[in-house]
């Protein structure tokens, strides 16, 4: 048997001179890429992932028997199209009809936009759909194939106080979903209980039902006790009683390659503890991975990501230099392949 793995994620958001996030105490071991950061006003977020393994913890499995070598598919398929639910608004923000147009499930979460700009002057014709970037407003960016959607990363005031003049703007100019609070189940990250993050969502997310698809918090896939699929059910349990308006769940996955089928079990089990719900998956990246295990690993999970009927839309962890680019102008050999496959 192998021994029980550990990957814990650290998210630092510094907005000006405030720290919002710090370690939560796992720093030894490897490190995923770190983000460059976005600006709105005068504020900076940086996003940082460092993602640890160690063989004393087992924080971030589904179950800790799940690290194990697995075949997702033997034959690598096209990728397939969804289609994806476009309603026209009037101008106060009413629903008023609805069409549809097609694209993939792929998604591209970003800092800079211009990372956006070379993965998008790569990509295969409608490969992407979607892109967010931690924040409520796209902050430029300007691809019209691609629907930007707007993230409450927390429920503090440097995100509240801009929350509702973004989302309204944004709706306005095409978002067709919105994006509750980041990690709420991760101390380093928007760190809230269930049922705080229950009336947050139904205060701040439920104002926009019929005019957006709303999702649920962004949930880790640690197995911590309290953390990933603990908090989501916790949670759901309380918007039972609340009425959160909910259309889509959101979770994250971090692990070793050869766990990846963990990635599909867990997604299972968060759309069964949303009621069925589609889910999105907002990060996914493996960890500890040369960028020959990269190479690897994306084409069988990104076709069966596209297959799976649970999964409306996913986004790799994340368009920057290091990780899908390899420098400001050229994508990385994954980054190829994520634009590509």
């Amino acid at each position: 048997m192998l021994a029980r793995t550990a990957i814990a994620l650290v998210a630092a958001a510094l907005f000006a001179d405030q720290t919002l996030a710090h370690d939560n105490g796992h720093r030894h071991a490897a490190h995923l890429r770190r983000g460059e950061g976005y600006r709105h006003h005068h504020t900076t977020v940086v996003v940082t992932r460092t993602v640890t393994v160690d063989a004393a913890d087992a924080d971030y499995a589904p179950t800790p028997a799940a690290v194990v070598a697995t075949t997702l598919m033997t034959q690598v398929q096209a990728a397939t199209t969804t289609s994806i639910s476009v309603e026209a608004r009037s101008t106060d923000g009413v629903v008023s009809s609805s069409s549809t147009t097609t694209g993939g499930k792929r998604g591209i979460a970003y800092n800079d936009v211009s990372a956006v700009n070379v993965l998008m002057g790569a990509a295969a014709s409608d490969k992407f759909s979607y892109a967010y970037n931690w924040d409520s407003n796209c902050n430029g960016l300007l691809h019209s194939g691609l629907s930007f959607v707007p993230m409450l990363w927390g429920n503090i005031d440097i995100h509240t106080s801009r929350w509702q003049a973004n989302a309204d703007a944004m709706i306005a100019a095409g978002s067709t979903h919105l994006l509750s609070f980041n990690e709420p189940d991760n101390a380093g990250q928007a760190n809230m209980s269930p049922a705080d993050a229950a009336a947050a969502h139904v205060k701040w997310m439920n104002p926009y039902a019929g005019k957006s698809k709303i999702g649920s918090p962004a949930i880790t896939n640690s197995n911590i006790a309290g953390q990933g699929l603990d908090w989501l059910t916790s949670f759901m349990d309380s918007c039972n009683s609340l009425g959160c308006q909910i259309d889509f769940c959101v979770t994250h996955w971090y692990h070793v390659p050869s766990a990846a089928q963990s990635l599909f079990d867990h997604i299972a089990a968060v759309s069964k503890i949303c009621g069925g719900k589609k889910v999105w998956v907002t990060e996914f990246a493996p960890v500890q991975a040369s960028d020959s295990d990269i190479d690897n690993f994306l084409p069988e999970v990104l076709s069966k990501l596209d297959l799976d009927d649970t999964v409306e839309a996913y986004f790799y962890f994340y368009a920057a230099v290091g990780s899908l680019l390899s420098d400001a102008s050229s994508l990385s050999s994954y980054g190829k392949i994520y634009a590509t496959n």
